[in-house]
């Protein structure tokens, strides 16, 4: 499955939903996340996104599955928003996500971004380094049935298998379930039962005014491990180029073993 959103309406035949105000143009598309200040009362938020048509089974692919998406976030970027690329079961508790949390931003869009990997219900997760999330980044997932890898702009961030700390103990925390391709532009609110304290900020519930903030997807793309055929054109960048890393954005978060991640647990 490939999308490079050149036309200038959402595939219906890839995405299953769109999520409010989410669009395409331009060779992109366009999520955009609303503040709504009324008159009086408390303000409103409508959160924008795309939910694939097609899922994936992991078991089908004896090379595995990679999920790659080439993303930024326009100028300005408010706090506590969270822009996710991610891969979704069907209702069942599981995916793997790349999520840039717009909380952490240091005023120069410099943003922690997490990955998290959930198997009905269980989950772990783990930071991977802040890095300039106004600038073109390619975030992919690379998945088998008894690993995930995440990887930024062809770099290694993370892996996750079903091996514990040196062997000594077995959890089964890869998905094995089939999972379709995401993106959502979102905001964290602990009053609806979710508590995220990295992610929410006060900051757009306080707003004065309405605003409009934008999450642009240049393009998606599912295929299976080892296959070399060219990426997406998109609106910006040329087919099968992977963005370079800079020497300055290092990643610490890097975990061969993911023997430093965080068990998450649901609300």
């Amino acid at each position: 499955m490939q999308d490079d959103f050149l036309g200038n309406t959402i595939d219906a035949s890839k995405w299953e939903t769109v999520i409010n105000d989410t669009t395409a143009s331009g060779g992109y598309a366009h999520l955009n996340f609303h503040v709504d200040h009324p008159a009086s009362g408390a303000n409103t938020f409508r959160n924008a996104g795309l939910y694939g048509k097609t899922y994936f089974d992991v078991n089908s692919y004896a090379s595995g599955l990679q999920y790659t998406y080439r993303m930024k976030l326009d100028t300005p970027v408010p706090k506590g928003l969270v822009a996710a690329t991610y891969a979704i079961s069907n209702g069942t508790g599981s995916e793997a996500d790349f999520e840039a949390l717009t909380n952490t931003n240091d005023g120069s869009a410099n943003a922690t971004t997490q990955t998290n990997c959930w198997n009905k219900g269980s989950g772990w997760e783990a930071n991977n380094g802040s890095f300039k999330v106004t600038d073109w980044h390619t975030y992919q997932i690379q998945w088998t049935k008894t690993t995930v890898t995440w990887l930024i702009d062809g770099k290694q961030v993370r892996t996750m298998n079903n091996i514990g700390i040196l062997g000594l103990f077995y959890t089964n925390r890869v998905p094995t379930e089939p999972m379709r391709i995401d993106v959502s532009y979102w905001k964290p609110e602990p009053a609806s039962g979710f508590n995220w304290p990295e992610a929410f900020n006060n900051q757009l519930n306080n707003a004065t005014s309405s605003a409009t903030y934008k999450m642009l997807i240049d393009w998606v793309d599912v295929r299976t491990i080892g296959d070399k055929s060219p990426f997406p054109v998109g609106g910006g960048a040329a087919a099968g180029v992977l963005e370079p890393v800079p020497a300055t954005q290092l990643y610490p978060g890097h975990h061969p073993e993911d023997n430093q991640s965080t068990p998450l647990k649901k609300d």
